[in-house]
């Protein structure tokens, strides 16, 4: 297989690949599979929440809310952002 770039494209990549420490063609087919792992993870959960659906599963609107306001919220001082897949979340020090 392959794949054409311009030539600001392949400067692009060959400045990425020379701070990484790989070669050009290793980070693009590194950056392919990841692509493909991330698509095929999310083409599950979207037929997760479909199969969910088909049973009535839902959450209420309040519910959903306060999700996305818990996913949003600032870390406190206290707190460090980590990342929990797939959300970014704050934890208390020392957890």
């Amino acid at each position: 297989m392959e794949v054409r770039f311009t030539p600001e494209e392949e400067a692009r990549l060959a400045r990425i690949a020379t701070q990484e420490g790989v070669a050009p063609a290793e980070l693009v087919k590194d950056a392919a599979l990841r692509l493909l792992e991330d698509d095929a993870r999310f083409r599950a959960g979207v037929r997760k929440g479909i199969e969910q659906a088909d049973r009535g599963e839902f959450i209420e609107e309040e519910e959903m809310d306060a999700q996305v306001k818990r996913m949003f919220r600032p870390c406190t001082p206290r707190e460090t952002p980590t990342l929990h897949k797939p959300t970014l979340r704050c934890v208390k020090e020392g957890q």
